[in-house]
């Protein structure tokens, strides 16, 4: 593998790649991370916001639709800059259903649950 494609493909699997911003930088704010506030007096984790990626602009979020298949083929673009013919192996987390694939997303995409 050649350093541009290595590049290429590191900056298509970097979060946002060009297409989403990064929570932490558009909502600092609210994502209080450092200073320990999201500690409860007990040291369990207090979510200050439950709902917080469950919901964007009002939309219910389903992250294998809505971030894990633009990843998935931001992945395949990468791969198949350097091997057109690579079958690509996703899996989602273990318990999450696959994302739905439609014709515009990449072909060749094999889902390869583990358990």
């Amino acid at each position: 593998m050649t350093t541009s494609t290595l590049s290429t493909l590191l900056a298509a699997l970097a979060l946002g790649a060009g297409t989403r911003p990064c929570v932490a930088q558009t909502h600092s704010p609210s994502v209080t991370v450092i200073t320990g506030t999201l500690l409860g007096s007990d040291g369990a984790p207090n979510l200050l916001r439950p709902d917080y990626f469950v919901a964007v602009n009002g939309r219910r979020v389903d992250f294998s639709q809505d971030y894990y298949r633009p990843f998935a083929n931001r992945y395949a673009q990468a791969i198949r800059a350097e091997c057109p013919t690579a079958l690509i192996f996703i899996q989602t987390e273990v318990g999450l259903h696959p994302p739905r694939w439609g014709e515009g997303d990449a072909a060749r995409i094999v889902y390869a649950p583990h358990w």
